[in-house]
């Protein structure tokens, strides 16, 4: 049997601008994944701040004059708070170019399904 030749690994993560070192990320015991879906940007001087919410549709039900009752009674949605994440400004340009990146990635994956 032939021996395989050895690859060697990529990084997982690209070289930090900052320090041209690479950037080990350990997630550890974090806990588990928080799903949003809802986020508000702000732009507060030299900070962005990103916050992420939970929003649940309310439960209604009965016919459709108890249902246009309940929405006319509807005041407010509750947005439950996820995450809020605060970036200095000069981060956030390599913060779009990342989503962006897997935006694509995702979309690509997606027509090939």
């Amino acid at each position: 049997m032939a021996k395989k030749k050895k690859v060697p690994r990529k990084p997982a993560a690209k070289r930090s601008p900052q320090t041209g070192k690479f950037l080990s990320i350990g997630y550890g015991e974090t806990g588990p994944g928080l799903f949003a879906n809802h986020m508000l940007a702000q732009n507060h001087g030299d900070e962005f701040h990103l916050s992420f919410f939970q929003i649940q549709p309310p439960i209604i039900m009965g016919d459709d004059d108890a249902v246009k009752k309940q929405m006319e009674d509807l005041d407010t949605i509750l947005a439950k708070p996820v995450a809020r994440i605060i970036v200095d400004v000069d981060r956030v340009p390599s913060i779009i170019e990342a989503l962006q990146s897997q935006l694509a990635k995702a979309q690509i994956a997606k027509q090939g399904e």
